[in-house]
């Protein structure tokens, strides 16, 4: 019937060429072609409905309730495959078929997610926190992603060769290792929508809710120190602060991949969806700096904690400040393991220029003719560069800004390592 229909123009002129003279020949080879071509729609219809009451009993009967991922995605492509060609045949849409694979989809798609945020959930409430090595196998799935290539599964063992830092195309990050489970639980939304594109704007919404909820999870274990009740931890340390941004780094540099990809599968009326990714990249910037203010705020109490042994009478460092330069030297060494060096900079600038406005608002409340307080602030600023001095991508303009004007005379700079 397909090759009756592909070739109407030929046939009909054949006719004409062999008309016997009987009236009504071509006539009656147009309504015998309009009638078969009734019945293999009507047929075609029939097969579609039966097949959507064969699937909807299954379903009622929870046959595709334990279904593996893989076998519904055969599942969904077979019979898309078989409904394209039905109505490629019928030459029209066959709604039955269609409309129950969609409800099919759905709610695979709902169990599927429920699944995936479950192992987030799981996964994130037993993280320590540490950091760990990078089976070659994750940064394979990690590259394919960044680099817009097919995805085949992650078994999350049997290989021995590690690195120490995660590459996201040309940034080393460190992980912990809920991320690198996380990645390999975001590739499998990437497979679904590859491997299912009809299904492609729910399965971005899910996407959507897994991002937010790893970011939630995390402001709540390490920001709210939840993760001190979770997971037992005495404290939670500049450590696990600098971990936590590192983690939500790495999720936020592979955001453009993610949304190459939906781009590539997503409708075009539909593209519209991909604007979220923005929301998303704010919010994991927005806790990124909260972290870091964090960092910020326990060197500020500690300068709180030591501010009564700053007494600042003579030209001798004062015991306060000797535990602020130790505290901060200790600070600098923990998380130049964790930190990449833009990263590392933020922070001290900050907590540097919180020094600097403890030391002015000091020097503003005392005479600013009294010399022996003057000489005892230079001593322990020059103290404080001293212990920092020999360390990486620390700088000192922060420190001293401004209290030149204030009568507090400083020696010439020394600069600081930038490498």
């Amino acid at each position: 019937a397909a090759a009756a229909a592909a070739s109407n123009t030929t046939t009909d002129s054949k006719l004409e060429a062999r008309d016997d003279g009987q009236p009504g020949s071509l006539e009656q080879f147009r309504q015998l072609r309009a009638a078969s071509a009734q019945v293999l729609s009507d047929a075609c219809q029939q097969i579609h409905l039966r097949c959507s009451k064969l699937i909807l009993a299954r379903a009622k009967d929870g046959g595709d309730a334990n279904m593996a991922s893989s076998n519904f995605i055969d599942l969904h492509r077979a019979t898309t495959t078989f409904i394209i060609t039905g109505e490629s045949s019928a030459q029209h849409t066959c709604h039955d078929l269609r409309n129950t694979l969609a409800g099919l989809g759905k709610r695979f798609l709902d169990r599927f997610h429920a699944r995936q945020k479950e192992k987030l959930s799981m996964l994130l409430s037993n993280e320590t926190w540490a950091a760990m090595e990078v089976p070659r196998e994750c940064q394979a799935l990690v590259d394919r992603l960044v680099r817009g290539h097919g995805l085949e599964p992650w078994t999350g063992s049997g290989d021995s060769e590690s690195a120490q830092w995660l590459y996201i195309g040309d940034t080393p990050v460190k992980v912990v290792g809920v991320v690198m489970m996380y990645v390999k639980l975001m590739a499998e939304y990437c497979k679904c929508s590859q491997d299912m594109p009809s299904l492609c704007p729910e399965i971005l919404t899910r996407l959507y809710d897994m991002l937010r909820s790893f970011n939630t999870q995390t402001c709540k274990l390490i920001l709210k120190a939840e993760a001190v009740k979770v997971l037992g931890l005495k404290t939670i340390t500049a450590k696990h602060i600098g971990l936590a941004a590192q983690s939500l780094n790495a999720v936020s540099l592979m955001l453009p991949c993610l949304r190459s990809r939906f781009r590539q599968t997503l409708p075009e009326k539909m593209q519209v969806l991909l604007a979220d990714f923005d929301g998303i990249a704010r919010d994991y910037a927005q806790h990124r700096a909260d972290l870091f203010a964090k960092l910020t705020a326990i060197m500020q109490d500690l300068w709180e904690r030591n501010v009564e042994e700053m007494t600042w009478a003579k030209a001798t460092i004062t015991p306060g400040m000797k535990s602020v330069a130790a505290a901060a030297a200790k600070l600098h060494n923990a998380l130049k393991q964790i930190l990449n060096s833009s990263d590392l900079q933020i922070v001290f600038r900050s907590v540097l220029a919180v020094f600097n406005a403890k030391l002015q608002a000091a020097a503003k409340a005392r005479d600013m003719r009294d010399k022996a307080f003057a000489v005892g602030m230079a001593a322990d600023v020059v103290h404080l560069e001293d212990k920092l001095s020999g360390l990486d991508h620390v700088q000192f303009d922060t420190l001293r800004q401004g209290l030149s004007e204030l009568g507090i005379v400083l020696p010439p700079i020394v600069a600081a390592k930038s490498e």
